[in-house]
């Protein structure tokens, strides 16, 4: 979900993953930022052993008050390379 804040800047965060965002100031700069925290942050769970969540969808964030409406922000997807774990 990309907000623009009232400074100016762009913050992206993701609701399913608690402590992934990224901000920028400008919004094209914000997606190569996003997709870069996204990809450390699904890394890590997976390095560590967590499953990765399912992403809810924005219907779903609304019903469960994820999201408060009238909200001004946006949906985006992310595509990134999820990490690949060889098993010997």
């Amino acid at each position: 979900m990309i907000v623009r804040k009232r400074d100016g800047r762009f913050h992206a965060s993701f609701p399913d993953l608690p402590g992934c965002a990224a901000k920028s100031h400008t919004r094209n700069n914000l997606y190569d930022k996003a997709a870069d925290a996204l990809t450390r942050h699904v890394a890590h769970l997976f390095e560590d052993g967590h499953p990765i969540p399912r992403i809810r969808t924005e219907r779903e964030l609304l019903a469960e008050g994820a999201l408060q409406p009238p909200y001004h922000a946006y949906m985006l997807g992310v595509e990134i390379a999820l990490p690949v774990r060889v098993i010997p």
